[in-house]
């Protein structure tokens, strides 16, 4: 699927925005942030657990989602930062407008939390 970004901009927008704010989700399709208030759920897979915060990594993850066909134009490209080990955290993930249907989805996907743009993590 051809999704009309450099995935080069799209790594280092996103390592710019973990720096200023130690997460990020940037659109595979156009670099946008997802919605304010709209809730992030991830997919069980591509996910990558990483000591590498280095554009080089994130190129790569890039690389395998694209490849796999789970990025795509409704997709987003996440990530954070663990406070209490330093390992970034990357994966693919989906915005959606309501939180039960984000709720809902986050389980049956196997999730431990959804995130809140804007607010932060909801536990499931």
């Amino acid at each position: 699927m051809n999704l009309n970004i450099n995935p080069g901009s799209l790594a280092a927008l996103f390592l710019s925005d973990v720096e200023a704010d130690n997460g990020s989700s940037r659109s595979f399709s156009d670099l946008s942030v997802p919605p304010t208030y709209w809730y992030m759920v991830s997919f069980k897979s591509p996910t990558l657990i990483t000591d590498s915060i280095e554009l080089g990594t994130v190129l790569s993850f890039i690389d395998a989602a694209i490849a796999s066909g789970v990025a795509n134009e409704g997709t987003y490209l996440g990530g954070w930062v663990n406070g209490d080990d330093g390992k970034l955290h990357l994966d693919v993930s989906i915005a959606i407008p309501d939180r039960r249907s984000a709720e809902v989805l986050g389980r049956a996907w196997g999730q431990l939390a959804i995130y809140q743009v804007g607010v932060g993590e909801i536990r499931l």
